[in-house]
């Protein structure tokens, strides 16, 4: 149960760590914040995998056959062994998981949290830093640089890619929960 206790433990700092605290005390997070967060996340993604319609739990056995059971399409004709001994006591996110826990912001699917983005546009380049990358049915984060993180897949974890080779066809900033003051067009 290491990994268990590794990813719990250190999906904790994350959340814990990277933010700022306004003058009234309250928490806020800038787009430096949610780049750390998720490079965080991928430097340590031996901790993590990818479990459809999962935000940040600990996989069990039993919780891949309630993800079986209410996602029967998603799962059909896949190697659920396979599943179960890859994500077993690591913590497990879906796409959009992984990118409401990044900002600290409530559950919603790809689509809704491209729809609750601001500046969304088709021209990624036009795009700056932590922006929210969007293709149907997939959301990832933008981590500068020309490079992107997510998590696609059952059996894998995050990834760290190119945005331009990557068929995303809308970035946005979620400014409900970012504070995106000095962010650049990289």
């Amino acid at each position: 149960m290491a990994e268990y206790y590794n990813g719990l433990t250190h999906f904790k700092f994350v959340k814990e760590n990277f933010y700022h605290i306004n003058d009234q005390g309250q928490k806020y997070l800038t787009y430096e914040d949610v780049i750390k967060r998720a490079m965080q996340m991928y430097v340590h993604r031996d901790w993590y995998a990818y479990l459809y319609g999962t935000d940040g739990v600990v996989c069990t056995d039993a919780l891949v056959d309630k993800q079986v059971a209410k996602y029967p399409a998603h799962f059909k004709g896949k190697d659920i062994q396979a599943i179960k001994d890859y994500s077993r006591g690591k913590l497990v996110f879906d796409c959009s998981g992984f990118i409401h826990n990044l900002y600290d912001a409530p559950d919603k699917n790809s689509a809704g949290i491209i729809n609750d983005c601001t500046n969304v546009s088709s021209d990624l380049a036009s795009g700056v830093e932590a922006s929210v990358l969007y293709k149907k049915g997939h959301i990832g984060q933008d981590v500068g640089h020309g490079c992107f993180i997510d998590i696609a897949q059952e059996c894998d974890t995050f990834r760290l890619m190119v945005i331009r080779e990557y068929n995303w066809t809308k970035s946005g900033m979620w400014t409900k929960y970012c504070d995106y003051t000095g962010a650049t067009n990289d």
